[in-house]
């Protein structure tokens, strides 16, 4: 089952320019759009406007995000960025690769 499109989620962009980069959604303008925010290039003041068929919702969600924009209080840049960060550092934390079990490539 798919997580629900809402906000304070995190998104991975599936089309566009900007396909495959990581997003928070800060708003849901209506029944087919979201509002992506990065921090870096689509920020709190401009956020991006995508339709939701072309974002991938994950399972990681921001309640410290969501809880302050649903309350109204003033987000930065710089704490969109650092949900994003913790959640990067998250799942490379729990992925582990075992070289010995890759073995050795194939000959053609």
């Amino acid at each position: 089952m798919r997580p629900p499109v809402e906000i304070g989620r995190i998104v991975v962009a599936r089309a566009g320019r900007d396909a495959g980069d990581r997003f928070i959604i800060v708003g849901l303008p209506d029944e087919d759009y979201a509002l992506l925010c990065n921090g870096r290039n689509r920020t709190w003041q401009k956020p991006k406007k995508k339709k939701r068929m072309h974002i991938r919702p994950t399972r990681y969600m921001s309640e410290e995000i969501r809880d302050r924009i649903l309350s109204g209080e003033h987000i930065m840049d710089s704490d969109i960025r650092k949900a994003l960060e913790a959640v990067d550092a998250t799942v490379i934390d729990s992925t582990v690769i075992d070289a010995t079990a890759i073995g050795p490539a194939e000959e053609v």
